[in-house]
């Protein structure tokens, strides 16, 4: 078993085409920060609130031409607060922008759950006052998604959550597992490989450990890189910086960014040997990596279409299904009010228990067509 792995290992060293993709995945992590201009993110925000001073003063000022105290003296109360976190933000106090910003969204929440403010679903409200809480509780600077200054471990977590499609992610290892399992037909050595004393089991064995290892550890050099890259220029960030989900449309909870990136780094791996186990099944039918590409692409394109929506007729059954798990982002924080999961029951742990089974399922079937057929 270990000579195979290290046969199969060398035959994947020796082809240069992996070397393209590894540059490819550590441009698509790095491109939307590939505009090294700094943008002043604090000035844009200063004026948005001062817009919001403006027309709170200017509604406060139409409400008292009508007999309704208690709503003057609520939006006077919102004013105060606002006016608070302008000060605080225009004269660059670190420490008292989380907390002015925190009473100012507390605030809001406050006028949303009463009804005497809409807008803005309550259950995002309430992610934003759990994320600020959290922010305030540990002393942490907040970051603005979109900003080329965000510090690497963030800016690589807003990759995974809202920069970076999951299709994109997901192509590279497609590229490669075709590779791998069409190896034999490309380099004209599926005759040796038959003769060969070792087992087909450990055969299969051996590609799958070796292709899901390979794609991962791209994957995590060139994580890897882009956060040491990016470190230089904006700092390493923290990893206890808070990601606020819902599991249940109502409660919100804080996952850390570190444990949204372990999550993530698990449930690739399993994603990972999904895809190359079903690749191996799909090379029982045909050894071109041209069409196995496109088969393997046009399986991750499903979680994209209308059918793996919470409208879906297959709404209710689609944790049973291995694509549901595709999305990262929509399976660890549960989407949000405007783009949600599934159903609740997409998540960490059932991913896991439903890919690595169907993983089976492809591996059992690929072994039974190799012995019935009698070669690879």
């Amino acid at each position: 078993m270990k000579q195979q792995l290290l046969f199969d290992f060398k035959k994947i060293s020796y082809d240069r085409m992996y070397l393209g993709l590894f540059l490819l995945i550590l441009f698509i992590f790095l491109s939307p920060v590939m505009d090294f201009r700094k943008i002043d993110t604090q000035a844009s925000k200063l004026i948005e609130i001062s817009d919001q001073i403006v027309q709170t003063r200017e509604g406060i000022e139409q409400m008292k031409e009508f007999d309704v105290p208690l709503a003057i003296k609520d939006e006077e109360e919102r004013l105060v607060l606002l006016e608070a976190f302008y000060a605080a933000l225009s004269s660059k106090q670190s420490d008292e922008i989380s907390k002015t910003e925190l009473a100012y969204e507390k605030k809001i929440l406050e006028q949303i759950e009463s009804g005497s403010l809409s807008g803005t679903p309550l259950i995002e409200q309430r992610k934003t006052v759990a994320k600020l809480e959290h922010l305030v509780a540990n002393n942490l600077v907040a970051t603005v998604n979109f900003d080329s200054s965000v510090p690497a471990i963030n800016f690589i977590s807003n990759d995974f959550q809202i920069l970076v499609p999951f299709t994109m992610i997901l192509i590279f290892p497609v590229l490669i597992f075709s590779r791998i399992h069409t190896d034999e037909k490309v380099h004209g050595t599926r005759d040796f490989v038959n003769m060969t004393p070792i087992s087909f089991e450990k055969m299969i064995l051996s590609k799958l450990i070796v292709s899901v290892l390979f794609a991962f550890s791209y994957f995590i050099f060139s994580v890897g890189l882009a956060i040491f890259i990016l470190s230089f220029r904006n700092g390493i960030g923290s990893l206890n910086y808070p990601i606020p989900i819902s599991k249940d449309g109502l409660t919100v909870s804080i996952l850390t960014t570190g444990q949204f990136l372990s999550q993530v780094s698990i449930l690739l791996v399993a994603i990972y040997t999904f895809i190359s186990s079903l690749s191996i099944l799909i090379s029982r039918f045909t050894h071109s990596f041209l069409v196995q590409t496109v088969i393997l692409l046009m399986i991750i394109m499903l979680p994209s279409s209308p059918l793996f929506t919470a409208e879906s007729t297959i709404a209710n059954i689609a944790h049973f299904l291995p694509f549901s798990y595709f999305d990262l982002s929509k399976v660890l924080t549960y989407g949000d009010s405007f783009s949600p999961s599934i159903n609740g029951q997409i998540n960490f742990t059932n991913g896991l228990i439903c890919l690595l089974s169907y993983s089976v399922l492809c591996l059992l079937a690929s072994g039974l067509i190799i012995k019935k057929k009698g070669r690879v």
